[in-house]
């Protein structure tokens, strides 16, 4: 049976997420749990929320404090530092400074993209460079703000595949074909530019060595 709590008979305690410790961090939209002010009963989701309230499912469960508590503990649950008041048209997130913030639906949607465009900026002047590991962060950061940017899978996989990161390149393809064919993603990365430059790079290195060691053999006869 569904049940709706207003907005205002709520406190935002923590999410359901737990956004990594460490940079690079990865901005995404988190889901709250709240905690109702009267019962100081905890809502965790499924559930459907609203600009003005909060609507449970079916499925969704209240719990004790101390349950919510173990979550944590667990590390299954992320607890907010200090609780806060749920508003009307808000979203709770974590962006790519590592913080977690409380803003207005549209705020947050403008941030996310901008963060999105920039990160994949970024990923593909590295990409250009051949700083594989900034290359693949830059991406993943751009990603993590905008799940629809398949732009931003390519270049990850590129670089996974010139850093010999099969595993994670494996990853990646699966996140990718979500949203274009298996076959479409497998063209773009393998024939990605990134790609011939590194090889034009490697025969070049091995094109220099080779004639550094002719020179030295013919100084030597």
């Amino acid at each position: 049976m569904e049940h709706m709590y207003p907005i205002g008979d709520l406190t935002i305690i923590g999410a359901m997420e737990v956004p990594v410790s460490t940079p690079p961090y990865q901005p995404q939209v988190l889901t709250p749990v709240f905690q109702l002010k009267a019962t100081e009963e905890v809502l965790y989701p499924p559930y459907h929320l609203h600009d003005d309230c909060v609507v449970s499912a079916p499925t969704t469960r209240t719990l004790a404090q101390r349950d919510f508590a173990e979550l944590v503990e667990e590390n299954s649950a992320l607890a907010l530092p200090t609780p806060l008041p749920a508003q009307k048209s808000h979203l709770l997130w974590f962006d790519d400074k590592g913080q977690i913030n409380y803003e207005r639906r549209s705020t947050v949607q403008q941030r996310l993209a901008y963060l999105a465009r920039t990160h994949l900026l970024r990923a593909e002047e590295h990409l250009q460079t051949q700083q594989w590991h900034d290359a693949r962060d830059s991406a993943a950061t751009a990603y993590s703000a905008d799940p629809t940017k398949v732009d931003a899978l390519v270049i990850q996989a590129v670089a996974e595949k010139n850093l010999g990161l099969s595993g994670q390149m494996a990853i990646t393809t699966e996140l990718a074909i979500e949203l274009i064919s298996r076959d479409s993603f497998s063209q773009l990365v393998h024939t990605h530019p990134a790609n011939d430059a590194s090889h034009r790079c490697r025969v070049f290195r091995q094109s220099a060595t080779y004639r550094s060691m002719s020179i030295e053999v013919a100084a030597m006869i």
